[in-house]
């Protein structure tokens, strides 16, 4: 069925908000620190985990699969689990960690079709 009406409204507004998600995007992948009010980058380690995991998750969840591989959400998965990764002896507080790997989850279930928790039985088979 075509979507029209009030439920086109809301399609347009939450492409809107696509936009300017990655509007506020840093040059490293990372989203801005300042979540929706403005650009912002404070290179801060646990403001990074928490806005890009935050924002990563509602556009892991809401964009189109045929934008999920677009080169801004590739570099924005990139960022996050690099900043993971590469922090893995840090104590995150659980919160933004947990949005954060829910951002990364989702985004592996939706681009890749990976049933959630299977990816970690594959990773650590591989170890």
């Amino acid at each position: 069925e075509p979507i029209t009406g009030e439920w086109k409204r809301a399609q347009k507004y939450v492409q809107d908000y696509h936009e300017y998600t990655f509007a506020l995007q840093n040059p490293n992948g990372s989203f801005s620190t300042n979540y929706f009010t403005s650009r912002g980058d404070s290179r801060d380690f646990d403001g990074y985990l928490e806005t890009t995991g935050h924002m990563l998750e509602f556009l892991a969840f809401s964009l189109p699969e045929d934008q999920l591989q677009s080169p801004e959400m590739v570099k924005a998965v990139d960022f996050l689990s690099a900043l993971i990764l590469n922090q893995s002896d840090r104590r995150w507080e659980n919160g933004p960690l947990g949005h954060a790997l829910h951002a990364l989850a989702i985004y592996d279930h939706r681009a890749f079709g990976t049933p959630p928790g299977h990816r970690s039985a594959r990773v650590a088979r591989s170890q």
